[in-house]
């Protein structure tokens, strides 16, 4: 793999950059390979009328962790959605890759039991490239994820 041009690097604003998008990230061993382009957010969106005294969940706040999503969803099971009279769902994840983005929403949840504070790796071991999803903090996320 060749090393970024400096000619790129001076197209690029890198103080705009959020702080975890800036390096070390992209590069290897001081050398930039590439730039950063995009920045995904996750987020976590719900109906509101789901929660709440009389809510069809049957509870009071949304979900605040992963066990408590499928407890939600487990809930929702076989209920009718107050809106639209069809069917009522809960946490949905796309369960085929499309376009790459299922991986985003199982990565998505297994941050929370494989990246540790202080650890600059959670995909990939800096010192050998070797991957680190080959353990059980990554297969977490499938065991909880799908009813």
């Amino acid at each position: 793999m060749d090393e970024m041009p400096d000619w790129v690097g001076k197209q690029i604003e890198a103080d705009d950059l959020v702080d975890y998008l800036k390096p070390p990230v992209g590069t290897w061993d001081g050398k930039t390979y590439r730039v950063t382009i995009d920045g995904d957010c996750h987020t976590f969106a719900y109906r509101k009328d789901y929660f709440g005294e009389g809510s069809i969940s049957g509870k009071n706040a949304p979900p605040k962790t992963w066990q408590e999503v499928n407890e939600v969803s487990k809930a929702l099971a076989g209920k009718t959605d107050p809106l639209t009279g069809l069917p009522a769902y809960g946490y949905l994840d796309p369960l085929k890759g499309w376009g790459g983005f299922g991986f985003y929403f199982i990565e998505n949840r297994a941050t929370a039991y494989a990246k540790y504070p202080g650890d600059p790796a959670w995909l990939f071991d800096p010192e050998n490239m070797a991957p680190l999803v080959n353990n059980p903090a990554w297969f977490r996320p499938y065991r909880t994820s799908w009813i």
